[in-house]
């Protein structure tokens, strides 16, 4: 009998003056216990149980266990820890907490938890009469199982079962240092939807996760068994071994096939795209951030790549920008402070007459170890580190003044990046730069790349049209590259699209591009924009935007990117040229 048992028939024994009556009151108390609780005497027989205890050791009508020996009854771990309590146990102070399972576990045993507690009998004179065991113990199975999935949805996605990215992580870590990725190593894909947002709107929230269940479970079909959810439109997979270029194109190519079939969703059919980027351990180590990383690298390619559906490769040129970025970063800061920057110009000309009408200015690093690095290479670097608004505030001013003291008007291009707009204040960096050139606000166009449109274009709108206001011009550039709208143009203060270079270089030969180009055309001519292609290559191209009905082009067939003497050499050189400024 516990602790609590004894002090309740002592109690009951003082109130009522009545051994006997009180016996019986406490026996019920014991038997209607809610806790399963067992009294074990030295000869191992049962010599009490509360009903709960009977029901779960005997089943619903299995009878009572009193009489019964421990030994026939209790779970292994129970027994031991009855005899233990009697070997070693001390009166009235509980064993610890332990575990055990009651039945079958593979037919639905019940895990119990439990304790034991010794108690000493006195008798007549005195002297210990007997010593029993009290064995107490609660069903915890459910709590387990509630617990369990817990721990469940803090491993995975609750949408598809998919494990999330951290456990993803750790377990690549495992099969990279322990498994046997660790001699053969490792692949890891990592497949993302594309026009995700569009998908979101036309499915919504429970559409959404219908989609990416039914994609899981294609996933697992191909053969991947580990299949993590890294954000909400990307999964990651992973395959151990080492594989060849051909072996990954048909890993790629199947994947694509299987997941690119419609959708049944809500009595629908819904198509998606994807895009998939590959790293593997030989190229990119062992850690697995570095091989997640540098999969999402190989996915960006994937994405910049047309067709739709397409995937790429963490290679070689990839880890070489990697290595030079992280070498390029320390050094950014005081590259300007040491004139290592400088600007160059691209004449943008007509391309019926090759007429100079303007220039595009960019920056150039030229790296003392590295030689020239062009902006791609660094800029994204200067964004992070918020380098770009000092070196784009210097590069509009050396811009200005530069092109204000050639001896003949042309325009300005120059790109100005989001983070200027955000953080900056372009607005003055522009009013100070033409006020210290002297340069026309006519002449002066300010180019911004597609994506702001997109993340934070209100924040934007309203310096655009103050530089609008101004008489300086606005170009998107890129354009097509992204997901510009009509409303994004109308709405904006735009008077020149950029047609991207990745369309122009495709042609003549390509329909796709040359239908996406001619659908820019009819939309800036319907807006009353001017148009100017980016990357023309050789006279075919020329001649085939002039029948879309474009006016002004620039890429290497009218001249490559030169530093501003240079430019007046390679003008001074077209005498029968003029800048028309137009």
């Amino acid at each position: 009998m516990n602790r609590g048992v004894a002090a309740l028939v002592d109690f009951w024994r003082v109130m009522t003056g009545a051994k006997d009556r009180a016996d019986r009151i406490i026996s019920r108390v014991f038997e209607d216990n809610f806790d399963g609780l067992v009294v074990v005497a030295e000869d191992g027989r049962i010599v009490a149980a509360s009903k709960v205890a009977s029901a779960m050791l005997l089943g619903p009508s299995g009878g009572t266990l009193a009489d019964r020996f421990a030994a026939d009854l209790l779970p292994q771990p129970m027994r031991e820890t009855v005899q233990q309590a009697f070997l070693y146990g001390r009166r009235a102070v509980p064993t610890p907490m332990s575990m055990a399972t009651i039945g079958d576990p593979v037919e639905g045993g019940r895990l119990v938890q439990y304790v034991a507690t010794l108690s000493e009998l006195a008798g007549q004179n005195g002297p210990v009469a007997q010593r029993v065991v009290n064995l107490t113990f609660w069903d915890v199975t459910e709590r387990q199982r509630r617990e369990q999935e817990l721990a469940f949805l803090g491993r995975h996605d609750p949408t598809t079962g998919a494990v999330e990215r951290r456990e993803f992580v750790r377990q690549l870590d495992t099969d990279l240092r322990e498994g046997g990725a660790a001699s053969t190593g490792l692949s890891v894909f990592v497949i993302s939807v594309g026009s995700f947002e569009a998908l979101e709107r036309t499915l919504g929230e429970a559409g959404r996760g219908a989609l990416m269940r039914q994609m899981y479970a294609r996933i697992r079909a191909a053969g991947f068994e580990v299949i993590a959810r890294t954000d909400l439109q990307t999964f990651a997979v992973s395959r151990t071994g080492r594989l060849s270029e051909d072996r990954v194109a048909r890993l790629c190519n199947d994947l694509i096939d299987r997941l690119t079939r419609a959708y049944p969703i809500s009595g629908q059919t819904t198509m998606v795209s994807l895009s998939i980027g590959v790293a593997h351990t030989d190229l990119s180590g062992h850690e697995a951030e570095s091989l997640l990383s540098h999969a999402g690298m190989a996915l960006t390619r994937a994405r910049e790549q047309l067709p739709a559906n397409s995937y790429a490769l963490f290679d070689e040129i990839m880890a070489r920008r990697l290595r030079e970025r992280r070498n390029l970063s320390p050094a950014l800061g005081s590259a300007r402070r040491h004139d290592q920057m400088s600007i160059v110009y691209q004449p943008q000309c007509m391309l019926e007459s090759g007429a100079l009408t303007g220039v595009e200015a960019s920056i150039r690093w030229l790296h003392p170890e590295f030689g020239v690095i062009p902006p791609e290479h660094f800029l994204p670097l200067a964004e992070e580190s918020g380098e770009i608004i000092e070196l784009g505030r210097w590069a509009l001013r050396a811009a200005c003044t530069e092109v204000a003291a050639w001896p003949f008007r042309t325009r300005l291009s120059i790109n100005v990046s989001a983070a200027q707009f955000a953080l900056g204040d372009i607005i003055g960096d522009v009013k100070e730069a033409l006020k210290a050139s002297s340069l026309a606000p006519q002449l002066l166009e300010i180019e911004v790349s597609e994506a702001p449109f997109l993340a934070k274009s209100d924040q934007i709108a309203d310096k655009l049209r103050q530089l609008h206001a101004m008489g300086i011009g606005i170009t998107v550039d890129d354009f097509g590259s992204g997901y510009s709208s009509l409303g994004h143009l109308a709405r904006l203060s735009v008077d020149k699209i950029k047609v991207a270079s990745s369309f122009v270089s495709r042609l003549p030969g390509d329909g796709e591009a040359g239908a996406v180009i001619r659908a820019v055309m009819t939309l800036a001519f319907s807006l009353e924009k001017s148009v100017l292609a980016d990357g023309v290559e050789n006279a075919d191209q020329a001649w085939m935007l002039r029948m879309m009905g474009c006016r002004v082009g620039q890429g290497p067939f009218y001249g490559r990117a030169r530093s501003g003497p240079e430019l007046l050499e390679w003008y001074r050189g077209r005498p029968d040229e003029r800048a028309t400024g137009s």
